[in-house]
């Protein structure tokens, strides 16, 4: 648990009918008659005539189950900008404040505070708030940032980049990155949310040995849960 616990801390770190009559006449009385009775009689023999109706072939409804709701776990992150619940299972962790050395940034600093949550030994949550100068910000474009942090991450974690898609989050831009890494004898997969709100830098951080549990409801929940409040 240790183990994982300082990957994660490294790597915060860095979808019609138709009808006929007929009008012919007879000179003969008999035969019209006859032929007069047999026309009504056809007559009505075609109006009381009825077609079957057609099978009902509409597909019947099916019920579709709700999906049920994802019990949640400690809440944190109040006062700080920001509120994430955890998933069930985990402890609120407490927060640590360091000042990370930064000497390529004007400032040559880092503020942050962190979060180091963890679950039955296989699975950690890092959350941090990493407040940046201006400077960072004012000299590079958005994408740059978010590449830099990124790649910088994964590095120090020596891990593999599967897939990132950039995203809008609470109208701010985000960007959702997975991957996977093996160091130190383990291997695991995660998931990484980082979110920009000027003068912040949001990282939301989960990582497991199994790669089922990265896109399991409950994480997906934690992922989605998280609120900027100023």
């Amino acid at each position: 648990m240790k183990r994982l616990a300082v990957l994660t801390t490294t790597l915060c770190l860095s979808l019609n009918l138709a009808a006929c009559k007929d009008s012919d006449e007879s000179s003969n009385k008999d035969k019209t008659t006859a032929n007069k009775a047999a026309t009504s009689a056809g007559a009505k023999s075609k109006t009381t005539e009825t077609k079957p109706k057609a099978a009902d072939t509409k597909p019947a409804k099916r019920a579709v189950a709700k999906p049920k709701p994802v019990a949640k776990g400690p809440r944190l992150g109040d006062g700080n900008g920001f509120t994430l619940d955890f998933p069930a299972g985990f402890r609120k962790p407490r927060p640590t404040k360091r000042s990370v050395p930064a000497p390529s940034i004007p400032g040559g600093k880092i503020d942050m505070t962190m979060w180091l949550g963890a679950r039955s030994g296989t699975e950690q949550v890092v959350v941090s708030v990493n407040k940046y100068p201006a400077a960072v910000f004012d000299n590079q474009s958005t994408k740059t940032l978010l590449d830099s942090v990124r790649a910088g991450g994964l590095k120090n974690l020596g891990a593999k980049l599967l897939r990132e898609t950039d995203f809008k989050h609470n109208g701010v831009p985000a960007r959702d990155v997975r991957f996977s890494f093996r160091r130190a004898g383990m291997s695991g997969y995660g998931r990484q949310h980082l979110v920009l709100s000027r003068p912040n830098l949001y990282q939301v951080v989960y990582v497991s040995t199994s790669r089922a549990k990265v896109d399991a409801p409950a994480i997906k929940a934690m992922f989605d849960s998280l609120k900027l409040t100023k």
